[in-house]
């Protein structure tokens, strides 16, 4: 995280801010009034930034971006105040941590230990003394806590309008899922409520979705689209996507899934169609994931891999919804096409398993979603038997899944599917940023990454599943923040 620090010439007023901040705001915040008709509210065009000086760069909406320590800049043409902008460290260190979880392969733990942290990104971990510490960095004291890496929640379908409530009595009587799509229900009935709710709502409920999931300990998310189900709607969830990971805490992961499901009243070949020629280039503009739902009475394996080969031509990256209904071998199209994971798998076959190894493709596995349907859950075992890395998703969504929690999330992987708890923290933190391309900055708490932690207030980790229903006291730091306590 890059900070700095705006000095007003000629007095002695100073705004720490950080980079990428809209300059307009930095400036209200610190109550610095701005001369213009509109009295600096950004409406009469006299409060945008120009440059008047410096080699940098920057956007015309006065985004701070900035190569050289310091630049000056004017209000809109008008010499009205002028400002120079500095680098400023921002120093962090967690003391006197009990048991640092690092969570990379060997599953290490430092005990009472700190970490270092300089602008967001992770500098040192090990003993310091006060002598060591820099005397302008923000020290907490740590004793009584144990320390993972920041949660990445590697599955979902966040954005999205209504909820199904109405199907819940349905599935708890044993209605099966594809005869409530065939009833005008599930996926069909959330593109309606998605479609009927206008972008400013759908941006706040996903805003309010991801406070809750922050609370949680998640600060990254990849989140799919799917419940607009035509190139239009999708596009116009992908803007809300990307509006909204420019100014969410946590880093956003996007992916677009136009073959979540065929839309009623369009014919099933021509609605593919749109998605090969319309849907797939307009989200190359957006997105860096394609995904695909392969399941018998949604998109066959040859549907599918016909539309994942068209979206690697536009260098989306491949991932697969397979095998959680029956077995679709969508286990040996995520091998086939090259995806970076296959996702639910709780029919894949032993040999579309196997083939996944061959690739390296991640295995995403969706326990709530099992437990909420009270359906048959993933093999674990079977799967990371075969060598193929398991990371661990709340598969968030309106109808079979409305889980927040990753931590929930390994409990019943925990519990139901056999799991160790070495292997469920693997899957929501290393595991899943490897199955969203992120491995090397997030996922495990080592040099040189970025800073995103969740501390617990417990001696241990076991505690956190031997309380399975209690809510600790925990820190959430997000590039070397405190984003919640």
């Amino acid at each position: 995280m890059e900070y700095g620090i705006i000095t007003i010439k000629g007095t002695e007023k100073k705004i720490v801010v950080r980079k990428g901040t809209d300059l307009l705001t930095a400036l209200l915040r610190g109550k610095i009034l701005i001369p213009s008709s509109c009295g600096g509210k950004g409406v009469c065009g006299r409060c945008k930034v120009k440059i008047i000086n410096g080699d940098f760069i920057s956007e015309p909406t006065g985004k701070i971006n900035y190569k050289e320590n310091s630049f000056v800049y004017s209000i809109s043409g008008e010499i009205a105040l002028y400002f120079i902008i500095n680098f400023l460290k921002m120093m962090l260190v967690l003391k006197n941590i009990d048991r640092i979880y690092i969570c990379d392969d060997n599953f290490t733990i430092k005990e009472n230990s700190s970490i270092y942290v300089e602008n967001g990104v992770i500098k040192k971990i090990g003993k310091v003394t006060d002598s060591n510490i820099p005397s302008d960095a923000r020290v907490i004291n740590c004793e009584g806590y144990v320390c993972l890496p920041g949660f990445v929640d590697c599955h979902t379908h966040l954005i999205y309008g209504g909820d199904r409530i109405e199907e819940f009595g349905l599935k708890l009587k044993g209605v099966p899922y594809l005869e409530i799509l065939k009833r005008g229900g599930g996926i069909i009935s959330t593109m309606r409520n998605t479609r009927g709710a206008d972008s400013e709502k759908l941006e706040q409920l996903l805003m309010q979705r991801l406070k809750i999931i922050l609370e949680q300990g998640t600060t990254t998310c990849e989140i799919k689209t799917g419940y607009g189900l035509s190139p239009d709607h999708e596009e116009r969830l992908l803007k809300i996507l990307q509006k909204v990971k420019n100014k969410a805490v946590q880093d956003i992961v996007i992916t677009y899934m136009g073959a979540h499901a065929v839309p009623e009243g369009v014919p099933r070949q021509r609605y593919i169609d749109s998605i090969i020629y319309e849907g797939i280039p307009m989200a190359m503009g957006y997105a860096e994931f394609c995904d695909i739902f392969c399941e018998r009475g949604v998109f066959s394996y040859e549907e599918s891999k016909r539309i994942l080969k068209e979206a690697v031509k536009y260098r989306l990256i491949p991932k697969v919804h397979a095998d959680e209904l029956s077995d679709s071998k969508g286990a040996y199209l995520a091998f086939e096409i090259g995806a970076i994971s296959c996702e639910h798998m709780v029919y894949s076959n032993l040999k579309g398993i196997r083939k996944m190894k061959e690739k390296d493709v991640k295995a995403v596995l969706l326990p709530a979603t099992s437990f909420f349907l009270r359906k048959k859950f993933a093999n674990a075992i079977k799967i990371k038997n075969e060598g193929v890395k398991i990371a661990l998703a709340t598969d968030h969504n309106p109808g079979t899944s409305p889980c927040f929690s990753l931590l929930t999330v390994s409990k019943i992987a925990l519990f139901r599917m056999n799991m160790d708890i070495k292997d469920v923290l693997l899957g929501i933190t290393l595991n899943a940023a490897r199955a969203i391309n992120r491995e090397q900055r997030l996922g495990s708490i080592e040099k040189g990454k970025q800073a995103d932690f969740v501390l617990f207030k417990v001696p241990d980790v076991h505690y956190l599943f031997y309380n399975f229903d209690f809510c600790f006291k925990k820190i959430v730091i997000k590039k070397g923040e405190i984003v919640y306590s």
